[in-house]
């Protein structure tokens, strides 16, 4: 796959003198983080075209941008689009399908009503684009605070359907009047869930009915609070990553399907909302932070007509994170904050606040074996009180954030979801808000809230050699640990016979294949479901040349 090309010019662009810029930095010195350019201000997405691998970028009040890296010249961007051209006003959702890009939001943030549209720019061949709407909803009521709107979007793998997040209408299920406009209004019908809606509609009303949802399959699933952005990773699963509300619960990622309910405003992380239960008094809850905008404008109160979930309905838990970062906890007795990993415990799925914005996988199976295959998510909240504009919310779990977490996921089977653990690999960022990946570079803008705003590029080890590997071949495994699904990438050096085997602890050969150069572009499938789970040596052999992998099988 041909990378998105970095200019020359940027290996000698002395960063730390731009003002107002954030200094990011690498965990580890085979990382390495590059500014492309600054940006313009109150940027919300970042998206690639996957034909042309071209760079777009979103500001919410309805601008998109390409971004363009002449070789030899600094980079720039060009308006390519607004609001007059795509209807939208403030902007949150960008996806591709194949070169039709889709922008989503809403007409507006600020006034008592609003309506979610989404609109497609079909491309010209002489660069323009073509607008058209896909569907708008109904209007519905706008709150006080927190309208998360339509936000997060992605294409489906069968390209018939746009799925987009509808979040929240409030914090965590309260009343939110609109400053006394909507009494007892809470959540709607089109809010809080996932919208499925065809590709190929054309000016599609999305009704604010649940029946009228439900009959026209309009809905993915429910329970959401702000899915941000989705992802697919390399076998078609899909995940959507979320913040909790201002009480101090988990922040999540989920594993999405059809038909499943999230919690939301039940449940957020693994942690139930209070305030449904009769008798709640605020003040001595010890998971609230009296820094929140909820506490100061009183939303957490005894609600005793808080409605109650239906019954029989199943919540779907996030995934596990098991560290060793973004794995803070609030301890809902003593009010301590305490590090999971630490405790040899988990969390679902990352620490309350850091507010997960853009994740990205390896489907392309380009980065070393390390990270090959896995994912990585951007973090938005700065919790490092060293920091001016610390999260007054974040800050007391000890948590940095601003940061990229290497995400290493694995299936887990026994609860029907998948897990993870997160590793710090880049920080420092001035409130990231999105990523893109091409190849082994991932494109991260940050908003900043200064003068200026930025476009980085953090450079991944792409497939490489590692202690033990002979140097006449290559070779890596992805997920690594795995569950049932086990995923050589190989590079053979000449035409002799090639092999891969898998051995135990025992030394017992418990699976070969021959391998070609001309097999699935160099890459073989592994069914692991009916090994036994543990370490086994992974063996590529080409020739007399040999090249042994650690394995790790889990279940």
């Amino acid at each position: 796959m041909k990378k998105f090309q970095l200019a020359f010019w940027l290996s000698i662009f002395n960063c730390s003198l731009l003002l107002g810029q954030s200094n990011p930095t690498a965990s580890r010195p085979d990382i390495t983080i590059t500014h492309v350019m600054n940006i313009q201000l109150h940027v919300t997405r970042l998206a690639m075209d996957p034909i042309t691998r071209h760079l777009f970028y979103t500001t919410s009040e309805g601008s998109i941008y390409e971004v363009h890296q002449p070789i030899g010249t600094a980079a720039y961007d060009s308006l390519v689009a607004d609001s007059n051209m795509h209807g939208i006003t403030y902007v949150q959702g960008l996806c591709f399908h194949d070169s039709v890009m889709y922008v989503s939001g809403n007409t507006t943030s600020a006034t008592p009503l609003t309506r979610g549209v989404i609109s497609r720019g079909v491309l010209q061949s002489d660069g323009s684009r073509i607008w058209s709407e896909v569907a708008h909803s109904d209007l519905y009521e706008t709150a006080d605070y927190f309208d998360h709107l339509f936000s997060g979007s992605i294409i489906n793998p069968t390209g018939d359907s746009i799925y987009v997040c509808s979040g929240s209408r409030g914090d965590h299920g309260e009343v939110q009047t609109r400053y006394g406009l909507y009494p007892n209004i809470r959540n709607k019908a089109l809010t809080s869930c996932i919208l499925r809606i065809p590709l190929n509609a054309n000016a599609m009303l999305i009704p604010d009915d649940s029946l009228a949802l439900d009959a026209q399959a309009l809905v993915l699933c429910r329970g959401i609070r702000n899915t941000y952005d989705f992802a697919y990773d390399g076998q078609g699963h899909l995940f959507g990553v979320e913040n909790s509300g201002d009480r101090d619960m988990d922040d999540e990622m989920n594993w999405i399907r059809a038909d499943h309910h999230y919690g939301f405003p039940w449940m957020m992380g693994s942690t139930f909302n209070p305030q449904q239960y009769a008798g709640f008094i605020p003040a001595d809850d010890s998971l609230i932070n009296h820094a929140s905008t909820s506490w100061q404008q009183s939303f957490f109160s005894n609600d005793p007509n808080f409605p109650q979930p239906p019954p029989g309905l199943t919540f779907t838990l996030p995934c596990k994170n098991y560290g060793p970062d973004g794995d803070f906890f609030r301890d809902t007795i003593t009010g301590a904050f305490l590090d999971a990993s630490a405790l040899d415990t988990a969390i679902y799925s990352f620490t309350a606040h850091r507010s997960p914005l853009g994740l990205v996988f390896d489907n392309d199976s380009v980065m070393d074996s390390e990270f090959r295959g896995h994912a990585f998510v951007s973090c938005y909240t700065g919790g490092d009180t060293a920091v001016a504009g610390a999260s007054p919310l974040l800050t007391p779990f000890h948590d940095i954030g601003e940061d990229i977490l290497h995400l290493e996921i694995v299936r887990d089977t026994l609860n029907d979801n998948f897990s993870f653990h997160a590793t710090r690999i880049a920080e420092g960022f001035g409130h990231p808000v999105d990523q893109e990946i091409d190849s082994n570079v991932i494109y991260l803008v940050e908003v900043s809230y200064g003068p200026t705003a930025s476009l980085w590029a953090i450079t991944i080890p792409s497939l490489s050699l590692k202690v033990g590997e002979n140097d006449a071949l290559r070779a890596g495994v992805f997920p690594n640990p795995c569950t049932n699904d086990l995923f050589v990438k190989y590079e053979l050096k000449n035409s002799e016979r090639s092999a891969f085997s898998l051995y135990d602890q025992q030394g017992k050969c418990v699976y070969v294949s021959a391998l070609s150069e001309a097999m699935n572009s160099n890459q073989l499938h592994i069914d692991t479901s009916s090994l036994t789970a543990g370490i086994y040596i992974g063996r590529l052999q080409n020739g007399t040349a040999v090249s042994n992998l650690k394995i790790v099988i889990m279940h």
